[in-house]
């Protein structure tokens, strides 16, 4: 059989229809193993690509419900007292990270110095009007593993500071490089706007290539780039996250990033098995990663779910999951 058209599961709906970059029918499994769940007969997802279509469509009722991501677009659905706006933190982690092969950016001074003329809860506040939370390398949603922003070097504003580590690097004057984004949430335009304003306290000049979104995620697959803004994908288990993105065989390293500390933290980090024994392992890695400084780790964004008032018993979870339209109801 062909599993993307004829899915069998044990989940609480069956895939009914499937009609690709448009839209997706999900009707009750009547042999799921809760008794009365789900209590939905039918859910129908609509691939909307536009946030403010989102909006308009549950504003007009020809949705129930959008994951809306665009702080904007939030606000004014907010706005709204005809809708409800449900928020968490989240884990995904938007990033400024650069090819640690291309000069200056091989140098950990200069990317030191750039962590530190960033001023996190700022892009926060402009780029995302609030709707996020300053983050080291493990998004703060993960409470049993995110240390503390406090804890973390370079992630503070010191303007002074990044200037000394800028002239030890031979950039007494600053220079000049390009951060690749895209017109859209996740090529993060505006917070390469915000960071590039940032930069100029310390002399450093980014110039803005703004690209397609699918030029970039064509630079961003061939490491074409000094410096990129995105949205990874984060997870409450730090291993899930860091190891691909981070280790120097990560599937999704394209940062060009080789450490042997960085790599032989992450090692160990999979092996073990206890909490206990793997929650200074990670501590040790975030603050490593923040010393040397190969991604600039900014916020985690607000999951953000618009909804109807005639939607009851939908739950949020930090990682984007819908499985609680098993219990919504309507």
């Amino acid at each position: 059989g062909n599993l993307q058209k004829n899915v069998v599961g044990t989940g609480p709906f069956m895939l009914k229809e499937w009609t690709p970059d448009n839209s997706m029918t999900l009707v009750k499994n009547p042999d799921y193993f809760e008794k009365g769940a789900p209590y939905l007969d039918k859910v129908i997802f609509r691939i909307i690509p536009e946030q403010a279509s989102l909006l308009a469509g549950v504003k007009s009722g020809t949705l129930d419900m959008a994951t809306i991501n665009d702080g904007s677009t939030i606000m004014l659905a907010k706005r709204d007292s005809n809708l409800v706006v449900m928020q968490k933190p989240g884990v995904n982690v938007r990033t400024f990270g650069f090819n640690v092969t291309h000069k200056p950016f091989d140098d950990e001074r200069v990317r030191q110095a750039i962590s530190l003329a960033i001023d996190r809860s700022e892009v926060v506040t402009v780029a995302e009007f609030g709707m996020g939370m300053a983050s080291g390398p493990i998004p703060v949603s993960a409470t049993q593993w995110a240390l503390p922003l406090s804890k973390i070097p370079y992630s503070t504003p010191d303007y002074a500071k990044a200037k000394a580590l800028l002239a030890q690097a031979g950039f007494p004057n600053g220079f000049t490089f390009k951060i690749v984004t895209a017109n859209s949430y996740e090529g993060g335009l505006s917070v390469a706007q915000v960071i590039q304003d940032q930069l100029k306290k310390i002399g450093v000049t980014a110039e803005l290539e703004v690209v397609e979104w699918g030029i970039y995620i064509d630079r961003w697959v061939k490491r074409t780039f000094d410096a990129m803004v995105e949205l990874r994908g984060g997870s409450s288990e730090p291993d899930r996250f860091l190891y691909r993105m981070i280790h120097s065989t990560g599937g999704v390293n394209n940062f060009v990033f080789k450490d042997a500390e960085v790599d032989a933290l992450l090692d160990k980090g999979r092996v073990l098995t206890k909490v206990s024994e793997r929650k200074p392992i990670y501590d040790q890695l975030q603050i490593a990663l923040a010393t040397k400084a190969p991604i600039i780790f900014l916020y985690s964004p607000f999951e953000t779910h618009v909804m109807s008032k005639d939607v009851k018993g939908f739950k949020q979870v930090g990682n984007g999951s819908l499985y609680f339209l098993t219990y919504a109801q309507k």
